[in-house]
């Protein structure tokens, strides 16, 4: 293992007007989350807008910075929608971040891989889906 901390990051992301679409609302459930899980809060980063955009690069490279020095082992995301609406953007940073020896996980502590999602859409993994 790369990372040796117990470190998270939270990565929130406004996606509508209520319940857990408010990134308020997934920071406050996913701190809880990771501290049961025996993580503490070194970060979080909130999109506003798409991880294209200049705002979402930033918040993203932030993110990746800590994971690149070690402080954080793990990344706690609402949903695979909260990080990217279209899959294959978003699993390509679940895969960086798998890379870097850090792990994703829901707010239900179910752990995202890039491997996992080509399994799922039924697509061999070999360097990436086919």
């Amino acid at each position: 293992m790369i990372n040796k901390t117990k470190g998270a990051w939270i990565l929130a992301r406004t996606t509508g007007n209520s319940g857990y679409s408010l990134a308020e609302r997934q920071i406050s459930a996913l701190t809880s989350e990771l501290q049961s899980e025996g993580y503490y809060l070194a970060g979080r980063s909130t999109l506003h807008f798409s991880i294209k955009t200049e705002h979402g690069k930033k918040e993203i490279f932030r993110m990746l910075k800590a994971a690149e020095s070690g402080k954080i082992s793990a990344v706690f995301v609402f949903s695979i929608k909260h990080i990217s609406q279209n899959h294959d953007l978003a699993f390509e940073l679940v895969d960086r971040l798998n890379e870097l020896g850090v792990i994703v996980y829901d707010n239900e502590g179910y752990q995202y891989s890039y491997d996992w999602y080509c399994k799922q859409i039924g697509k061999r993994f070999v360097g990436g889906c086919r």
